[in-house]
Parts: structure tokens; sequence; C-alpha cells
């Protein structure tokens, strides 16, 4: 793996310098959020090399009243089960 100056390539590996520090990624190399409304937010990023979209989806659960049943609370339980395999 090369880090810039090929000189001190030796020296990153051994630990004996830091890496030259990477720039900065362009604003369109950046993910952007599409949607977020009502605990639910959406990021796109186009991929370069297939064209294809990335996307991660992130939801957020509120649940006040989880703790006053076990059935609400088994619910619960198997909504996160759920999600988690869907992976």
């Amino acid at each position: 793996m090369k880090y810039g100056d090929a000189d001190h390539d030796d020296d990153v590996e051994d630990g004996l310098v830091f890496p030259p520090i990477p720039p900065a990624a362009l604003p369109s190399r950046l993910p952007r959020v599409v949607y977020d409304k009502h605990g639910i937010k959406l990021w796109h990023l186009q991929d370069r090399k297939f064209h294809r979209p990335v996307a991660d989806l992130r939801i957020k659960i509120d649940c006040d009243d989880v703790s006053d049943s076990a059935l609400k609370q088994g619910c619960l339980e198997l909504f996160c089960r759920l999600c988690a395999g869907m992976y």
C-alpha cells in the first residue's frame, strides 16, 4: 500500500512517520440526505464504479410505553430481530 512518497513507505509501515493526510472528499462524493421526516432519515450515494445507488436507511423508534406490558416488550424485540435479519 502506497502512502504517497515512495521513499518513505517503509518508514510509514514501520511506524516511524505518519502517512500524509488525504484531501477532503468533494461534495459530490459525500452522501446526501434524501428524506428526513418523522424519525426516518434516508441517505443516498451513487456508486462511481458500477453506477448503482448505495443507500442507508436509519429509523428511530420511540417506545415510551414499552415497559407497560410483556406483550409490548415481546413485540418490540420481534420487530428489532426482523429488521436486523433483513441484512
